[in-house]
């Protein structure tokens, strides 16, 4: 698709692309700059976004829900990671080095698994749930752990 992308843009003046499973709209020249970075740069350059939102409370705790889009259009569950007390950067990058690894690997990351996370030697709970935040969809719940995990989890749900 990404090559397809190109030839058009070397033919066709554009002023935005349009990722529509991503929801994201991109500048044709920064796409051009990130094609030309390699294949993990075009990945992120529009078929996937990684998203944030506060998370209003009464109590104020801060918290965030952090996910992925784009995924699905590729067959792959999206990603979320509802948290407090984490630095959202820090938050995102784990969510794309996840959502490469998934690009690669497909959905092998099961129910109860773990993956590495933000602290040297931690490890953050997986779990396949419903989004948090819509479109509805089948995500890879991020879990990590106590003091930084907010909410309830959801109810697991196998892949699809």
């Amino acid at each position: 698709v990404h090559g397809a992308i190109r030839a058009v843009l070397d033919l066709v003046p554009a002023i935005a692309i349009h990722w529509p499973h991503a929801e994201r709209i991109v500048d044709p020249r920064a796409w051009l700059e990130s094609f030309n970075e390699g294949p993990a740069s075009r990945f992120f350059a529009g078929a996937v976004n990684v998203r944030m939102f506060n998370v209003q409370d009464d109590a104020g705790t801060g918290e965030k829900l952090m996910d992925t889009m784009g995924l699905g259009a590729l067959g792959l569950p999206d990603l979320q990671c509802h948290f407090r007390n984490l630095e959202p950067g820090a938050v995102a990058r784990m969510l794309c080095n996840l959502a490469w690894y998934l690009f690669q690997n497909g959905d092998v990351i099961e129910d109860g698994h773990t993956v590495p996370g933000l602290a040297p030697g931690s490890k953050w709970k997986c779990q396949h749930e419903d989004a948090l935040a819509g479109p509805g969809r089948l995500v890879l719940d991020i879990d990590p752990g106590p003091p930084y995990a907010a909410g309830g989890r959801g109810a697991a749900r196998p892949p699809s």
